[in-house]
This record gives structure tokens, C-alpha cells and sequence, in this order.
């Protein structure tokens, strides 16, 4: 049994396919790049909206000072 094939029809359902695969790549693009947005948005917010996070910051830059102060404070008794 062989069917002839019309190369028009068999170009016009080639077609159709790659548009409707086309478009499902760009919808799933869409998505994708909407969850990296909603996911930016989230780092962007998380130091602003945890508190706990901005305290082990300020925390460790303020241990961070002490520790230099006390460094020269110590060169100084030294010296004296």
C-alpha cells in the first residue's frame, strides 16, 4: 500500500508544527524569564525584609572595627 504524498499539504502540516513548537518555546521563555524576575525580586527584597540578615552584617563589620580599635589600642599601650 503506498500513499503518494502531496509535498504542498506535507510542507503546510511541516509548517504548522514548527509555528505551534515556535510558540511553545516562547510561552515557555516567558515563564522562565518571569520566574527570574519574581526570583530577583526576591534577592533584591530578602536583605531589606530579613532583619536577622542585616544585623549578622552590621554585626560583623562592627566586630570587624572593634577588633582594628582594639589592634591599635593595644600598639598604643605598648608604646606608652
Amino acid at each position: 500500500y503506498i500513499q503518494l504524498i502531496n509535498p504542498s499539504r506535507l510542507e503546510q502540516r511541516f509548517h504548522n508544527l514548527l509555528r505551534e513548537h515556535k510558540a511553545e518555546q516562547k510561552l515557555k521563555y516567558q515563564k522562565l524569564e518571569q520566574e527570574e524576575t519574581k526570583q530577583k525580586v526576591r534577592d533584591v527584597a530578602k536583605p531589606i525584609s530579613s532583619p536577622f540578615k542585616k544585623g549578622n552584617d552590621y554585626g560583623t563589620t562592627l566586630s570587624n572595627t572593634s577588633k582594628s580599635t582594639s589592634k591599635g589600642a593595644t600598639t598604643q599601650s605598648t608604646k606608652k
